[in-house]
């Protein structure tokens, strides 16, 4: 099975960075931005099916949730939607904001 796609290019857009590169995530990176007095930290996760297990480590600790659907692999849309099925039947996002 092939890992679903993350695109760290919204993480480029907050920092106003440009990149029209997009690869799959492989593992995870963290990433700060600070505008003004506030800092805001970005868990980029990829989506692959073995490293979607660490996802709820992050639940509790984030104020949102913006889930990147690689809208060019059509035949993974049902795979991707189920996981995002149990991100939010997950009672740690529950009442948190999500942007798909």
């Amino acid at each position: 099975m092939t890992e679903l796609s993350s695109k760290p290019w919204h993480v480029c857009l907050v920092c106003t960075e440009r990149s029209n590169e997009t690869v799959p995530t492989v593992g995870f990176t963290i990433d700060q931005v600070h505008i003004g007095d506030t800092v805001i930290t970005l868990y980029d996760i990829g989506g692959g099916t073995r490293i979607r297990d660490i996802w709820r480590n992050y639940f509790a600790d984030v104020h949102g949730l913006v889930y990147v659907v690689d809208s060019s692999d059509v035949g993974r849309f049902t795979e991707s939607r189920m996981a995002l099925e149990v991100v939010f039947k997950d009672p740690l996002i529950s009442g948190k904001p999500g942007l798909m």
